[in-house]
């Protein structure tokens, strides 16, 4: 049997029953870790005894229970659900940050991603705007204190720190 939501990003879980006929195999075709597959199969044995007892009135509750499993552990591996993650905007004045070189660019990068490789706390750098004197990055991660953290590691300033409320578009108009 394969499952396939139609509101996942991280694509399908493939579930094969093995010779004992109330045991599965499921094997990932995303990154989930062990805790939410051992979650979700213990949702499929849930669901296999439940149509042993109510064979017509499960086929829904089957649905309802697998897309509900899936769409609890859809959410990225690398980011943990105990805490809130929250979204910023961080402002680092470094002069002439408009003129550097790819090479230099590259330098930069590197270090931000190593320093969240040797970080405790959860924090992911998304993306970064350079202007003539100034980058703006956003990250997530759960607290102001880590990116400060992560600034400190890094090497970089971090001259102002503003977590994002909402995001707003053209498309917000409408």
């Amino acid at each position: 049997m394969v499952i396939r939501p139609q509101n996942l990003e991280k694509g399908p879980l493939r579930c094969n029953r093995i010779a004992d006929p109330g045991s599965w195999v499921i094997e990932p075709f995303s990154t989930l870790d062990d805790l939410k597959v051992l979650v979700l199969a213990v949702a499929i044995i849930q669901i296999t005894k439940i149509k042993t007892i109510m064979k017509k009135t499960t086929t829904l509750l089957s649905v309802v229970l697998i897309f509900s499993t899936l769409a609890v552990l859809g959410q990225d591996k690398n980011v943990s659900t105990t805490k809130p993650m929250h979204k910023y905007v961080i402002e680092r004045e470094i002069p002439n940050a408009g003129t550097l070189g790819d090479y230099e660019l590259a330098g930069i990068a590197s270090k931000s991603c190593n320093a969240i490789k040797n970080m405790k706390e959860n924090i992911q750098w998304v993306e970064s705007y350079v202007t003539d004197n100034k980058v703006y990055c956003i990250y997530i991660a759960e607290s102001e204190n880590a990116i400060r953290q992560h600034a400190k590691l890094a090497g970089f300033p971090a001259n102002k720190i503003s977590e994002l409320r909402t995001i707003i578009d053209p498309t917000t108009a409408k």
